[in-house]
């Protein structure tokens, strides 16, 4: 069953409260362009969930049409051309404690994650996470549980220059990447963007 929630709450970590969104599932998805949000969040308690550009490509009650939110006042062109060449977009799965992205789209889609699969020691640095590149047709693991978790019990000895990272989001992009020698520095400046919150076990 999936459904729109706005109820909130605080989440204890060691270095204070974090605003989180409350769900009864296992992940909530945000749609926005550049730095405005569009549409409500989805709740997601099924173990996948597609995010499709056209109404056409998208099964009863499975996921999210970009094309059916209704566009903010100031939508540029360039999100409309991009949700035009999603077509059958993302999907986004939950197998035990991972999650995976497939790339169904004939688009590339850029991922960022503290939670990233990669090796970690004391010395990793949730702070400053990578982007990666989806292209059409792969698939990438985007998320880790126990990573998280491990990255949560090392997050507070260091300090962090640019603010406080949620482990548990994840951005992604259609079509543009930002970063590391892109010409967008901020996923705030991508026009055609997912944030991904997933809940943290209990």
């Amino acid at each position: 069953m999936q459904k729109h929630c706005e109820s909130y709450c605080y989440i204890n970590t060691e270095e204070g409260h974090l605003w989180r969104l409350l769900t009864g599932g296992w992940c909530s998805l945000r749609y926005w362009e550049k730095d405005v949000r569009v549409g409500q969040p989805l709740e997601v308690s099924s173990n996948s969930v597609s995010v499709v550009g056209s109404s056409s490509c998208l099964l009863a009650d499975s996921g999210l049409c970009l094309n059916l939110l209704s566009a903010h006042p100031n939508s540029s062109e360039t999100s409309l051309k991009i949700k035009n060449k999603i077509g059958l977009g993302i999907l986004i799965c939950r197998e035990d404690s991972e999650v995976w992205l497939y790339n169904q789209s004939s688009v590339d889609v850029f991922v960022s994650s503290a939670a990233l699969p990669h090796p970690i020691d004391d010395s990793s640095r949730p702070d400053t996470t990578s982007v990666r590149k989806i292209e059409a047709g792969h698939t990438l693991k985007i998320f880790s549980f126990e990573l998280a978790n491990r990255l949560s019990r090392i997050t507070s000895k260091r300090t962090r220059r640019n603010g406080r990272v949620d482990i548990f989001c994840v951005n992604v992009s259609f079509c543009k990447g930002w970063g590391v020698g892109y010409t967008r520095r901020e996923i705030t400046s991508c026009p055609c963007r997912l944030e991904l919150l997933l809940e943290p076990p209990r």
